[in-house]
């Protein structure tokens, strides 16, 4: 049986943030964690430093990471392209709803994919 855990953090403030998330994912690997999830369901940080959030958690759990973005401002896809061409194995996405829409997903990385070492 699989074991994932999802860490869903407030960006504000993004330390604190990021020293929760890090210190969850080790503590999740450490308890038999198979993949462990970050999330920014808030749509609180830019692509760029939600990357850097995920790659920092991704580090310390030492397993599988995946990726939650809401697109409540119209990044979601960006910030979830970021996350993966540095450290997610996944990425959430849905047709419809608040997370990264799959045809964008989609088009970006049967487009672009290849250029960044991506592909599905």
């Amino acid at each position: 049986m699989s074991k994932i855990l999802f860490i869903k953090c407030s960006p504000r403030p993004l330390s604190n943030s990021s020293c929760l998330a890090d210190c969850a994912a080790k503590a999740a690997a450490e308890a038999g964690a198979d993949t462990v999830t970050v999330c920014d369901s808030a749509a609180g940080m830019l692509p760029d430093g939600f990357a850097a959030f995920a790659a920092k958690a991704a580090a310390q759990a030492g397993v599988p990471l995946g990726v939650y973005c809401s697109d409540r401002v119209g990044l979601a896809a960006a910030s979830a392209v970021l996350a993966a061409k540095d450290c997610a194995a996944c990425v959430k996405t849905a047709v419809g709803g608040q997370t990264v829409p799959l045809d964008v997903f989609a088009s970006v990385l049967k487009d672009l994919g290849a250029g960044y070492g991506l592909s599905s």
